[in-house]
């Protein structure tokens, strides 16, 4: 998108009354960014009238960005009545994306968004088998329905399930060393001890 060309309010704000809007938000000297923009363009023809893709360089246009909280790139976030109701960061196969439309179309739905979406809705089509690479999908829900809404929170979240983890881990190791140190002392001791 040219600076000179581009209404933010227009392009996305206002067209996602009508239409889902999907924003991504990219750079030139992104690899990941240029690895995902095809598989979006791709999708984006497939799924004509469901949804709008809109790129945003955010060399070019910072301030978007920094409005919308992108802290890494490639970002993408999905906007439906003016609003960004979900999102992912980092490069994406086409069927996690797929994926991902689903679920947050099945959230949008559920709250009361009305379906703008035409029989083409990736939230429509019959399930696609799973790939070996599903375990790498970003779990996402929508914006709003999500217990933790920002993405501080989950990673505060997250990093506390893993430190619990840790904590189980380590209770658990130290209970074998306890055992190990049991069962080798025993073994070290002369047999006219054990008596």
């Amino acid at each position: 998108m040219e600076n000179n060309m581009f209404d933010f309010q227009v392009e996305v704000i206002e067209q996602s009354h009508t239409l889902p809007v999907l924003v991504d938000f990219w750079a030139e000297w992104c690899a990941p960014c240029r690895m995902l923009g095809p598989v979006l363009e791709k999708l984006a023809a497939k799924y004509t009238g469901s949804w709008r893709l809109v790129k945003i360089n955010t060399g070019e246009f910072p301030e978007l960005a920094e409005r919308y909280q992108v802290r890494g790139i490639p970002d993408v976030k999905l906007f439906v009545a003016g609003e960004a109701v979900d999102g992912f960061s980092g490069a994406l196969s086409e069927y996690q994306i797929e994926q991902w439309l689903k679920k947050v179309e099945v959230a949008l739905v559920d709250e009361g968004h009305p379906d703008r979406r035409s029989s083409q809705s990736p939230g429509r089509r019959e399930p696609a088998e799973p790939s070996a690479d599903d375990h790498h999908m970003v779990p996402c829900a929508a914006h709003r329905l999500s217990p933790f809404p920002d993405r501080l929170a989950r990673v505060a979240f997250a990093i506390g399930i893993a430190v619990d983890l840790l904590n189980l881990m380590n209770r658990q190791k130290d209970r074998f060393m306890m055992k190990l140190s049991k069962a080798s002392h025993e073994s070290a001791s002369p047999r006219w001890m054990k008596a």
